[in-house]
Formats: structure tokens, sequence, C-alpha cells
């Protein structure tokens, strides 16, 4: 009996493995990954596709069933995936937090105290009982010096009748020696116009000296004011500030990936201006974004009134392409409390099948408070935030659609002065949707900033 079992199981493993084996390949329309799924022909396997699994026998791989779940499971995973809407309105809405949040945190730093008021001005000295006696002196100065001026006045008429009489006896003198002095005329021209000539040839080579040295002058002062044109154009910035962190990000799918992020900025010496850009890249090196902000502070009285702040960036995320052109309003409070409002529009792309995409624009807001509380070498600030998706418009179908999806941001960001010039921070970040078309995901950041 027992090698009549062992005989009959030797046969059905070998007939199994005799049979033939179905394949159903499925290529994931985002990441571009390939999935293949095997049975025999007269068997059963358990497919796993996107934490989804079921049994499929291998009528189902034939017949269609296999690739209608496939299908099926992709479509509740698109939404989820990284290249779906959800994932880069999520991807942006964070980004533009945290650029409203660093950029009012580093706009406050960096504006400098209010100047201290003016001294008052010094009071009136009582007037001195010595003016009368200076007086008095004064007025006999002025009438010794009119006796002086009498008296002189009368020696110049006695000295002018004297010269009167020898001018006029020494009248022959003059006209006896004047045939003397015509004769002599006649060298001394002839002497003065070769002097004249090479006066003349001594001012031009003189003239032409000067032009050159005017020349070589003009040139120096060229290239000096161009210098100085440089020397105050790094005057008037502060020393730029470089961040580099590096990220975990859960996405919508519930996996982990790391990126790195790289930003650096500068702010005018008044700290009214300021401006910067912002990579990251993603460890799969599949997911990018590039960014550049601008932000201007109103101050009145040396106190920052608003910060308006213009941001545009570019992201490219597997096969679908964002670009968000954002602009903000910030306002601090005395208290250390930042409060804003930031206004953006998203043009996506989204690849739906082998050369064909869907291009679709939104419109979203994102209003966001965080408040900052500094201790000795540590600075805590926590943040929250509201992103609204208000209405979006596929191009592709020529629909629209208000979806009013709002997205919850919460999270709080650690800074550790280590230097004057070098702070070491984290953060921590969550994000829900609050119409629950994604679940709860989380990102970590380490990193440090650092000035020149």
């Amino acid at each position: 009996m027992k090698y009549f079992l062992f005989i009959l199981l030797l046969w059905g493993n070998v007939a199994l493995a005799q049979s033939p084996i179905i394949t159903q390949t499925y290529t994931d329309r985002c990441t571009g990954q390939t999935f293949t799924f095997s049975v025999p022909s007269n068997g059963q396997t358990v497919v796993v596709f996107y934490n989804k699994s079921r049994v499929f026998t291998a009528n189902d791989f034939t017949n269609g069933v296999l690739r209608a779940w496939l299908e099926e499971t992709y479509a509740w995973w698109r939404n989820l995936s990284p290249c779906s809407t959800n994932q880069a309105t999520a991807t942006a809405a964070q980004q533009t937090a945290q650029q409203a949040a660093s950029t009012a945190t580093s706009v406050a730093t960096n504006i400098p105290p209010p100047p201290p008021p003016p001294p008052p001005p010094p009071a009136n000295p009582p007037p001195a009982s010595g003016g009368t006696t200076s007086s008095s002196s004064s007025s006999s100065s002025s009438s010794s010096s009119s006796s002086s001026s009498s008296s002189s006045s009368s020696s110049s008429s006695s000295s002018q009748e004297k010269s009167g009489g020898e001018t006029g006896g020494g009248g022959g003198e003059t006209e006896k020696s004047g045939g003397g002095t015509e004769e002599k005329s006649g060298g001394t021209e002839e002497s003065s116009s070769s002097e004249e000539s090479s006066s003349s040839e001594e001012s031009s080579s003189e003239s032409e000296s000067e032009s050159s040295d005017s020349e070589e002058s003009s040139e120096s002062s060229s290239e000096e004011e161009k210098e100085e044109k440089k020397e105050e154009k790094k005057k008037s910035t502060t020393p730029p500030i470089v961040v580099a962190n590096m990220a975990g990000i859960q996405g919508l799918d519930g996996k982990w990936a790391t990126a790195l992020s790289f930003g650096i900025s500068k702010s005018s010496l008044l700290g009214d201006k300021s401006y910067g850009v912002n990579s990251m890249v993603w460890s799969n090196m599949k997911q990018f974004l590039v960014g550049g902000n601008y932000s201007k502070t109103k101050v009145i009285n040396g106190e920052i009134d608003m910060i308006s702040s213009t941001a545009v960036s570019v992201a490219k995320m597997f096969s679908t392409y964002l670009v968000s052109i954002g602009h903000g309003k910030i306002f601090p409070g005395r208290d250390g409390s930042v409060f804003g409002l930031n206004f953006a529009s998203n043009v996506m792309s989204v690849e739906l099948a082998p050369l064909q995409r869907d291009l679709s624009g939104s419109f979203n807001t994102v209003l966001f408070y965080t408040r900052s509380y500094s201790f000795t070498r540590l600075s805590l600030s926590p943040l929250a935030a509201l992103a609204s998706n208000l209405v979006t418009y596929s191009f592709t179908t020529k629909t629209m659609n208000m979806p009013h999806s709002h997205i919850l941001l919460t999270g709080n960001n650690f800074n550790y002065t280590i230097t004057q010039r070098f702070v070491a921070n984290l953060g921590i970040m969550a994000t829900s949707s609050l119409s629950n078309e994604f679940p709860t995901t989380y990102a970590i950041t380490v990193g440090s900033r650092f000035q020149f």
C-alpha cells in the first residue's frame, strides 16, 4: 500500500511538471515596472498585485479574468501611485507650506533691529555778563582804527605831491633814450619769434602727453568704476545661506523613499528682499524637483508688516510632469507667530497609455500657521497648514471639476544652533486627506543650514 501511494504521488508530480505553463505580463504605466505571473495549465496560483491578492486558475489566465482584475486593481492604485494627481497635489502642498514657513523665518531673522532714537539737542546757554565790556572794547578799537586811517590818508597825499615833481623832471630823460630803444627792438623781435616757435612746440608735445595721460586715466578710472560696482553689489547683499537635507518620504502607496534636497538663498543688506533656489532628488533617480523663490518684505518703523513671496517649481515624478506657480502673503505677529495664505496654479501632464497623455490644470490654496519658540540653543516651530484643491480642468477632455478636496499638514521643525553660522535641524510632517482619498503619510527631514 505504501509503495502504491508513493508511485501515485510521483506520477502526479511528473504529470504536473510536464504540463505547460501559462504566463501573463502586466506593465505599470507609471513606474514602467513589468510584472510577470505564471500558472500551470491544469493548476492554480496566487497573484499578489499592489497590496491585493487573489487565487486564479489557468482558465482565468486565458479567458481574461486575470487581466480584468489587474486593471481594476491598477485603477484603485492609480490614485495612490507616485504619478497620481493626489501625490502631485500632496507634494506641491508640502513644498509650498515648508517654503513659506522657511521664508518667513529667514526674513524675520534677517531684518535688522530698529535704530536707537537720536539724542535730544543740547539746551541753549544763558547770555554771558561780559557782553557789554566786549562791545565797548570793540567800539574803542573801531575809533582808533578810524584815526589811523585818517593819518595814513594825509601821508599818502603828501607823497603824491613829491612824486609828481619827480616824474615831471624825468620826462626829458625818457625822450632822449627813445632812439636807442628803437634800434635794439629789431634784434629782440627775432629772438622773441624763435622763442615763440619753441614754446609752441613744447606746448604741443605737452598737450599730446596730456591727452595720452588722460586716455590712460580714463581707462583706469573705468576699470576702477567696474570694480567699485562689483564691490557695491557684494556689499548690498548678505552672505548666502546654504541648506542641505536628507528626507525619508512615505508615498501614498505606503512605500518609503529617500530624497536629498539642496538650497541656497541670499537677502539684501537691509533684509527687505530675498531670493533663492532649491532642488530635490529622490534615491530612485526617477523623481526630481527644482524651484526658485523671491520675497519682498514691507517694514514699518523697524517691524515687519507683510511679506510677499512668489515661487516657481518644476517636478518630474516618474512619467508625470508638474509645473507650479504660486504667490503668497505672509503676516508675522508680534508674539513670533506667522500666518500666511498662498495661491497656486498647477499644470500637470499624466501618462494614460503609451503615446497618450492627459493635460490638466488646477487652482489650489494653502493656509498655514506657525510659531517659533526659542531657547538657549534650541528652537522649535510647530506648523499647521490646510491645502485645498478648488478647481481642476482637463485640457484633453475639455471638462471642469470642483473636487473641493482638502489636505491637512501638521508637523514640527527643530533647530539646534551649533555655532553662530551652523545650525542643525530635524523636521517631522504628517499629510492627511480630510476627504479620505488616501491614507496618512509621513516625512522625516534631517539636515543643516550654514551661512558663509
